[in-house]
């Protein structure tokens, strides 16, 4: 009878414990952007078009492999350090993402969707030239980069520059904007 009392005691012990535990293992991990090994890039189409990428910027993510449904992204870019080459002027001039009065660009994840294989489907907020509208990105993991201290990923929109107020040039350049991410986050100390 006391063995047994024992036994009930030592399983009302341990069971919380051991619940905790799982549970703590299977947080998702903060991981913030590295720079060095990160791209931010974008292309528009037309005469006026132009390719070009941002050099600053920071971002995070709550990741964990065992539930990418959970998966939470926020990336925060520096309008101003566009390159755009010899149209870098223009792109951030008042008629395009008018670096002065609107600084920051930004994207916060709200729903991913698995999809199949490594591909999720990423809808989000994207804040640019002062308005918010919600965007999907295409989203590749690279598994064999990826654990519960890092992600790599590669993720691309298409958006239509007009919603965001950005309708200069309409004549040279198409509204269609291609946005590519190409990322490796890993976890903060």
């Amino acid at each position: 009878m006391i063995a047994q009392k024992m036994k009930i005691a030592c399983c009302a012990v341990t069971l919380p414990l051991l619940v905790t535990l799982t549970t703590t293992a299977a947080q998702a991990a903060a991981l913030k952007v590295d720079p060095a090994q990160t791209r931010v890039a974008f292309q528009v189409k037309g005469v006026g078009g132009a390719s070009g990428s941002f050099s600053k910027f920071q971002g995070t993510a709550n990741y964990n492999p065992d539930n990418i449904k959970d998966l939470k992204i926020n990336f925060i870019i520096d309008s101003n350090s566009i390159d755009a080459g010899a149209k870098t002027a223009i792109y951030k001039g008042e008629k395009v993402f008018d670096v002065d009065d609107y600084p920051t660009l930004s994207f916060r994840s709200t729903q991913v969707i698995p999809k199949s294989g490594n591909n999720i489907k990423v809808d989000g907020l994207l804040t640019m030239h002062g308005v918010t509208k919600p965007v999907s990105w295409n989203m590749q993991i690279d598994p064999a980069r990826s654990n519960d201290q890092q992600l790599h990923f590669t993720a691309d929109t298409r958006i239509k520059r007009s919603q965001w107020g950005m309708d200069g040039y309409s004549k040279l350049a198409s509204d269609q904007v291609d946005l590519t991410i190409q990322a490796r986050l890993s976890a903060t100390s």
